[in-house]
């Protein structure tokens, strides 16, 4: 969803085993923002990684450009695939300052 130009929010959906017969559906939500890199806010659980880099292309850019993860707190549900982001190496070392700008 774009909340404005440059800043977009991915709602990213998975389940919280509360009990071995009970689940609850749950979501967090993760955001990108667009300049000439791309930052990546939270990363979702485990296994989502796919969904930013899916989006991503669907805006027309390449996943190569995520040059910043920022995670905001230690919470699973928000720093879950931050492992397979960098196992994937889609976060070349780049600046922080060429991501915080915004066009």
């Amino acid at each position: 969803m774009q909340v404005t130009e440059h800043i977009h929010a991915k709602k990213i959906p998975f389940k919280l085993t509360v009990s071995p017969e009970r689940t609850v559906d749950r979501f967090v939500y993760a955001y990108l923002i667009f300049g000439k890199q791309i930052c990546l806010i939270d990363c979702g659980v485990s296994a989502s990684e796919a969904m930013f880099f899916d989006y991503v292309k669907k805006m027309g850019r390449d996943p190569q450009e995520i040059s910043m993860l920022v995670l905001t707190h230690s919470h699973p549900d928000h720093i879950g695939a931050s492992r397979a982001v960098k196992r994937e190496d889609r976060m070349p070392g780049r600046s922080p300052r060429r991501c915080a700008a915004v066009d």
